[in-house]
């Protein structure tokens, strides 16, 4: 008996030593055959921001830009921004983007430049008309002269903080009839950005409202007989259908767009998204309106295949033409001191680049 007892005495204590040799720590839990490792599932977006554009889904300020914009500002934010992008009248009508940005119905908004200029007088100065005319100039122009910052201190006390202006490439009239110069246009109706219109009308155009900015459907109905936009709808959009004439030289201005945020909405990422937020999205617009400059070059050739006439004013047309947005320069500067500010800085610029 005393002999049974000693070996199970032996044998608890050799498994309690063997237990404690192989049992550092606490042993894993046996994985499955075959299962992945446990993948931790990132955090819900902190900011939820809807983004309407003005233009329909089917135009490349919409799918190049405003969806750029879109992808960048959540890649930058590491997803704790969620935007969702919407077309023209998905949300709110073209017409009502700015205000419905400025009271949060929509925390984004892409709007043309100049739209909101009766609000924010400089929003005349982000396309000035007989300026820059490529978007390399222009990116110079807005980014590098201070203009930028002058027009942010403007649009921030109606409650909105201005994000960029993106490059689009050049603004180009074209017809239903041959315009081949300043007389052709005397006496017929058309539509014109509000950075130009006045000009357009001192050379004799008489501008309309377009609802909804349907050009396509107002050339070929004759509510307009003439307009001026970006080049690349004329394939996108098949508004080469109802052209035939194209005017490339000289460019009216820099087909940009301006784009808002609610300012709510913005102050509430802190300092350090918002910095990153603002480089990041002016720095990738140049992608953006270089990949538009190519949709703009095959616009042009598709546009001269179908039968659409290319058009350069004389010297003398495209100089009158300049010498009127000069002018109409002071008239734009007279409305408030940061217009004044904006259209020196300007003028030194042209100055500089020997236009003035």
């Amino acid at each position: 008996m005393k002999r049974k007892a000693l070996l199970v005495m032996v044998g608890i204590l050799l498994v309690v030593a063997l237990v404690v040799a192989g049992c550092p720590g606490a042993t894993p839990a046996p994985t499955t055959p075959g299962s992945s490792p446990t993948v931790s599932t990132p955090a819900a977006p902190q900011f939820h921001w809807r983004f309407q554009c003005m233009v329909p889904d089917a135009d490349l300020d919409y799918q190049i830009t405003a969806k750029g914009i879109a992808a960048k500002i959540e890649e930058v934010s590491e997803g704790q921004i969620k935007v969702d992008v919407f077309p023209a009248g998905a949300l709110v009508a073209p017409e009502e983007i700015f205000s419905a940005v400025i009271d949060g119905t929509i925390e984004m908004g892409m709007d043309m430049t100049c739209a909101a200029g009766e609000m924010v007088p400089t929003d005349y100065c982000t396309a000035l008309h007989g300026s820059a005319e490529t978007l390399e100039e222009y990116y110079d122009m807005v980014y590098r002269t201070g203009l930028i910052d002058i027009v942010r201190e403007d649009f921030r006390e109606v409650g909105i903080h201005f994000l960029c202006v993106t490059l689009g490439g050049p603004d180009l009239l074209r017809a239903t009839f041959r315009l081949d110069g300043w007389d052709a246009i005397k006496g017929k109706k058309g539509w014109a950005n509000p950075a130009f219109v006045e000009v357009i009308e001192k050379l004799g155009g008489v501008s309309v409202n377009v609802p909804g900015y349907d050009m396509y459907s107002a050339m070929k109905l004759g509510t307009i007989e003439w307009h001026g936009w970006s080049v690349a709808e004329l394939e996108m959009m098949g508004w080469k259908e109802v052209t035939k004439s194209l005017v490339i030289d000289p460019p009216m201005k820099i087909a940009a767009n301006n784009v808002y945020v609610n300012l709510e909405a913005w102050e509430a990422l802190g300092p350090e998204l918002q910095e990153k937020l603002n480089w990041a999205v002016i720095h990738a617009s140049v992608d953006w309106g270089l990949e538009y400059r190519d949709e703009n070059y095959k616009a042009i050739a598709a546009s001269e295949e179908y039968g659409v006439e290319i058009i350069k004013f004389s010297a003398a047309d495209k100089a009158k033409y300049i010498e009127l947005c000069v002018e109409d320069w002071d008239r734009i500067a007279a409305m408030s001191p940061r217009n004044a500010e904006c259209i020196e800085l300007a003028k030194e610029w042209m100055r500089k680049i020997g236009r003035l």
